[in-house]
């Protein structure tokens, strides 16, 4: 798993993969097209209402309370030992490479049509086409954003359980240094087959971006250098089964507050925890660099064969290459968040 998570955006323009769109942005200008061709009969909250911090919280809380719940009882069913078995086959079915790199560069040739080639008379259209609250493209927004953030609370609430019973029954040592006691099933243990979901689900994620074109809007460098490198990152870690369970137990629980954000922001509704959310953002790139550090803290000061990634990943050799991609990955994040933070806060004044 990696980050993720999703980018900044001016408050005119775009919802990225961090809350780099207020939620005025989603406020309509007029409700022309798009509203044609759906009913208005759901009731959307007032654009101007404002929901505490507190209130988000207790809702973030009982949801994962719920989540948490329904992984418990879907961790003991047989149809989660065929999911486990399925995805391991069609990890060793796939091509190694080919099927993550190939899906990224057309999405980056995507995007880069999008930016560069599509004509402002093709985005303008497109914005007021589908600028109406009660339409159709942003009733899809809404139900897509509230479905990832259900995805990321269940995820979350599946993984944490598991990554304290590694904790308590190995140690903190064991945790961080073998992949392998992450991604090996055994008849009453299995954890992989999350990291493998999780993995897959980066190419769904990057309908994010295709609901930001078929909207005109414009598609921050954040946004799209986040979706492109988290893809081919978990890929990565997926295929040499490098020790990232920690990366993806944060990446799960920002995303669940992330993509609330998005769909409550989508809705109308300005939120209190705007700010916060980018700073709990910064805060998991600031997580993934210290675990990364402390992993290779104790691969080069313990002895050898005490840190080594899990037999797998010290088999390939690629244990120095994963972490040296890890930090950069990581520390590209948090100077880009860093900077929309400062853009959107500091020099406001907010």
């Amino acid at each position: 798993m990696g980050s993720t998570e999703d980018a900044a955006a001016s408050r005119k323009q775009t919802r990225a993969s961090s809350p780099a769109v207020h939620p005025k942005d989603y406020e309509p200008k007029n409700a022309k097209d798009d509203g044609k061709h759906c009913s208005s009969s759901v009731k959307q909250p007032a654009p101007q209402a404002l929901e505490s911090i507190g209130t988000s919280a207790s809702r973030l809380a009982y949801g994962l309370a719920i989540c948490f719940a329904a992984m418990q009882v879907f961790d003991q069913s047989q149809f989660r030992r065929c999911l486990s078995s399925t995805l391991e086959s069609a990890m060793r079915a796939l091509p190694p490479y080919a099927t993550a790199i190939v899906p990224a560069l057309v999405y980056v040739a995507c995007v880069l049509w999008h930016l560069y080639v599509r004509t402002d008379e093709s985005k303008l259209a497109a914005q007021k086409a589908t600028e109406s609250k009660q339409g159709c493209t942003n009733r899809v927004l809404v139900a897509w954003n509230y479905f990832l953030m259900v995805f990321s609370m269940v995820m979350f609430t599946a993984v944490v359980p598991k990554s304290l019973q590694i904790l308590h029954t190995h140690g903190i040592r064991r945790y961080l240094c073998d992949g392998n006691l992450q991604w090996d099933a055994t008849p009453t243990f299995d954890v992989g087959y999350l990291a493998r979901i999780c993995m897959f689900s980066k190419f769904v994620e990057l309908f994010d971006t295709a609901l930001l074109i078929i909207r005109g809007r414009d598609i921050p460098f954040l946004h799209w250098y986040h979706h492109a490198s988290v893809l081919l990152y978990t890929w990565l870690t997926t295929l040499t089964l490098y020790p990232s369970n920690a990366f993806g137990l944060v990446n799960t629980g920002v995303h669940s507050i992330m993509y609330y954000y998005y769909a409550r922001a989508a809705q109308g509704v300005r939120l209190g925890m705007a700010k916060v959310v980018t700073q709990v953002q910064m805060a998991q790139m600031v997580i993934g660099m210290l675990l990364s550090g402390l992993l290779i803290f104790l691969h080069l000061t313990l002895p050898e064969g005490q840190c080594t990634g899990g037999k797998t990943i010290q088999a390939n050799g690629m244990l120095l290459s994963v972490f040296s991609a890890t930090v950069a990955m990581y520390i590209s994040y948090l100077l880009l968040f860093a900077a929309f933070y400062t853009k959107r806060y500091k020099k406001k004044g907010i």
